[in-house]
């Protein structure tokens, strides 16, 4: 099922109140969110109707909470799959957790809310924004780009959006009949392997390399300084861009 709205607050809050309505893969769209959300809180710039702007409900039973990052390999590369295939001239990244990246540059912002019930996640809503058809950005965001700017092509935000549906349930069923995703999702980090700078949560700035994402979701991270690994959670380190 996909519901579609012109204009709603938010399509992740939409399918959480009313989650009686949904059934795993179904779809929630919109062409303008009042008060989209990003990570940390943030707000989410789209002009009305020029982006895919959409929420999906999984119902990842089989996933057991100490698994739950592999929800962000599944929608990450899923998403990959779908760019990949629509604009192959270009190498896309997943930045930790889950954004998706060209060169430096924002593309895609992703944000999965879990809820648990014992031992296995008992529902996942996956909150998707792509940057497809918008020309400018206004806002004071540091580094967003759209599909068309990479391009100069117009897309189809319907087909973009059906098309990212059924590539996330198709990653899902793969997982679940015991496909395993880590090494691709390491393979697609952003910055793995090369020397950055970022600021830690006490406010210090250092050089650092990627190593990778343990299967708990934190980043390590090789300090260029004294050769140590650091893991950081979500919201503990800031890229330097």
């Amino acid at each position: 099922m996909k519901v579609s709205f012109d204009e709603i607050v938010s399509t992740s809050t939409y399918i959480k109140e009313h989650i009686s309505m949904f059934s795993h893969g179904d779809c929630v769209t919109a062409s303008f969110q009042t008060a989209g959300r990003g990570q940390r809180g943030n707000s989410w710039e789209s002009e009305r109707g020029a982006n895919a702007l959409l929420s999906i409900y999984l119902q990842p039973y089989a996933l057991s909470p100490s698994d739950g990052f592999v929800l962000n390999h599944i929608v990450a590369l899923a998403i990959l799959d779908v760019l990949n295939n629509t604009m192959p001239q270009h190498r896309f990244m997943v930045k930790w957790p889950n954004d998706i990246y060209v060169n430096d540059l924002k593309l895609c912002g992703i944000l999965i809310e879990s809820a648990m019930s014992g031992k296995c996640i008992e529902s996942a809503v996956v909150g998707i924004g792509l940057n497809v058809n918008q020309e400018r950005f206004l806002s004071d965001a540091p580094n967003p780009v759209s599909m068309f700017q990479l391009t100069g092509k117009k897309y189809n935000v319907g087909d973009i959006i059906d098309a990212i549906t059924l590539s996330v349930t198709k990653r899902y069923e793969r997982n679940i009949n015991g496909e395993n995703f880590y090494d691709e999702y390491m393979s697609n980090l952003y910055r793995r392997g090369e020397w950055h700078e970022y600021i830690d949560s006490d406010g210090l700035r250092f050089t650092g390399m990627i190593m990778g994402v343990r299967p708990d979701g934190l980043l390590a991270i090789k300090t260029k300084d004294d050769s140590k690994l650091r893991c950081f959670e979500f919201k503990t380190i800031k890229y330097i861009i």
